[in-house]
């Protein structure tokens, strides 16, 4: 089923700028990993998600990004380093919500509060629970 959506995706790319704007789109980024050196991986996510909204537009998607495992750290990152704070409140004003998984915080002993502007309500009780939620209400899963 996802190939479909990949398929439709790249005949709509490949139609070119004559083609009609695209439909809305529901997607969900997994982030669930340390992002490597440098953080490399937690960069090139958020730069998907920009471009995601770049292509689709701001109106016409729906965007999560679910953090769980030490993915978490990512928004540890943020509220230490500028430009990476920059980038997630840039994605939050264009409507991306950034998901954190309550149940990876316990495990790491993390507090809300120590990440960069988490909300309570953007907390969830468990990652991949919320993950599934999403795909069954429809969105479509990328883990970059």
């Amino acid at each position: 089923m996802q190939r479909r959506g990949l398929a439709a995706g790249i005949a709509f790319a490949a139609a070119g700028p004559a083609a009609a704007a695209p439909a809305r789109q529901r997607v969900v980024y997994h982030v669930g990993d340390e992002g490597g050196p440098e953080h490399a991986a937690w960069r090139t996510a958020l730069g998907n998600m920009r471009n995601h909204l770049d292509a689709v537009g701001d109106a016409r998607l729906d965007l999560a990004c679910v953090l769980n495992a030490t993915g978490v750290r990512l928004l540890l990152r943020a509220a230490e380093d500028a430009a990476m704070a920059a980038q997630v409140a840039a994605l939050r004003a264009r409507g991306a919500r950034f998901l954190v998984c309550a149940n990876s915080l316990r495990g790491q002993s993390l507090a809300r509060e120590a990440l960069f502007a988490v909300p309570e309500a953007d907390v969830v009780p468990a990652g991949v629970v919320e993950l599934a939620r999403l795909q069954a209400e429809g969105y479509a899963y990328i883990r970059p």
